[in-house]
């Protein structure tokens, strides 16, 4: 090996090294971070969830209705965050929240057509609750 790609291998060594500890830098912050984790995990959720709607509109037919439906789960989420961190919503109420999150998560896109309104009202209704029983305007 001449000394030319002798130094460009032990350059390469250095920055490989110097990546690895900043790698590892990254993760334990990650680890004890977990408002950063959750930002970067939903990020490749919502990249998932885009990647479905195209697909389905492409492919097939309800990506409009997908792309509904991830909406109003991602308003739930929204609805649950704001009923937890307020404390001011009895735990029956914030559990049937979930509960009906939970519904909507799992059903399916021919029936979602028929119960999306269902839902849709739901979600207003909650809302309505939360800010008559904290007195103030939920903020997304």
């Amino acid at each position: 090996m001449d000394p030319e790609r002798k130094s460009e291998l032990k350059r390469n060594f250095i920055k490989f090294c110097i990546w690895l500890v900043l790698l590892w830098f990254c993760y334990v912050y990650i680890q004890r971070n977990p408002a950063e984790r959750v930002s970067i995990f939903s990020w490749f959720e919502v990249i998932y969830q885009k990647i479905q709607i195209v697909v389905r509109n492409v492919l097939w037919e309800n990506g409009e209705l997908l792309k509904r439906k991830y909406s109003l789960e991602k308003y739930y989420k929204e609805l649950i965050s704001a009923a937890e961190d307020r404390k001011c919503i009895d735990v029956d109420t914030i559990n049937k929240l979930i509960h009906e999150y939970e519904n909507l998560k799992r059903e399916w896109l021919e029936t979602l057509a028929d119960n999306l309104p269902y839902y849709s009202k739901s979600s207003y209704q909650y809302e309505a609750k939360i800010e008559e029983w904290c007195g103030e305007e939920i903020k997304f």
